[in-house]
């Protein structure tokens, strides 16, 4: 474990000091697979880096650079700070997770590392690597190879398991069982819900043909009532409008005042007078 004394030094901040420590916690001592593959010029720096891909299949390790790299710009606010760890949302990186670091070799190829520390030197972080061993294409490709062939291994003998654990003659005559019980219980279930259905339709018809009919002559009486209900208010506005009172001419008729003070004509029967002088009677 790195003490924080390590780093003391004059203008020397408590954060500076508390990144450097989770860094050096987080990545000192760990070992990877990494292709040295070139050198590149940084500007920010005026100097030349050795820049080292790890090996995708460094989760655990790209994961823990990922999260140095993140913690170390959340911490320190200086824009020109260069951190030598890079992926693939920089433009103009390497693809892959890079280390920008000094190598002591000059030899290109694809080696075991070990993160000796992690430097904070003015606007640097960078990794402290050391070459372990050199790693030859053929060892690469007979590791890959040996991993496929391992994960082949795993998973037969992982069928192998459940097949002798679960595929037996019992659980084979349970699995029938099951399904035929199963089959047989869907099928009543689906009759019977029909046959349910069924009547319950028949009776929901009944019933809606007797309210019909019953209510059908009592729909028709309302239904005249509210015609003739019309049908009058609407006479009843055509006579109030369009007629006019009688008043018949006083020269044929005699009028008295009746009880209620009314002029009423009085009725008197004329006799009969032709129109010649001669007056026919009856014979007795």
């Amino acid at each position: 474990m790195t003490k924080i004394t390590e780093m003391s030094s004059p203008g020397t901040s408590y954060s500076d000091l508390y990144i450097s420590d989770f860094a050096k916690k987080m990545l000192k001592t760990q070992l990877f697979i990494g292709t040295y593959q070139e050198k590149r010029f940084v500007e920010s720096l005026n100097s030349y880096r050795d820049v080292v891909i790890v090996n995708r299949d460094e989760v655990n390790f790209i994961n823990n650079l990922i999260t140095v790299k993140r913690r170390i710009k959340n911490e320190d606010q200086n824009e020109s700070l260069w951190i030598g760890i890079t992926n693939t949302e920089i433009i103009g990186a390497p693809a892959g997770c890079a280390l920008w670091v000094t190598l002591p070799i000059d030899v290109f190829g694809t080696y075991w590392f070990e993160v000796k520390s992690v430097d904070f030197r003015g606007n640097e972080v960078k990794l402290r690597l050391k070459v372990i061993r050199e790693i030859k294409k053929e060892t690469v490709n007979n590791l890959n190879d040996q991993l496929e062939t391992d994960i082949k291994l795993d998973l037969l003998q992982s069928l192998k398991k459940f097949y002798e654990k679960y595929i037996t003659w019992e659980n084979i005559q349970a699995t029938v069982k099951f399904l035929s019980l199963l089959i047989a219980t869907i099928l009543l279930g689906s009759v019977n819900s029909l046959k349910f259905l069924a009547e319950y339709l028949i009776k929901l018809l009944y019933a809606m043909s007797e309210v019909i009919r019953s209510s059908t002559p009592i729909v028709l009486k309302c239904v005249d009532l509210l015609w003739k209900t019309i049908y009058g208010f609407m006479a009843l506005i055509v006579v109030l409008f369009t007629n006019k009172p009688h008043r018949p001419s006083p020269g044929n008729q005699n009028y008295y005042f009746g009880e209620s003070r009314r002029l009423i004509p009085l009725e008197y029967n004329r006799p009969y007078r032709s129109r010649s002088s001669v007056i026919i009677e009856p014979v007795e």
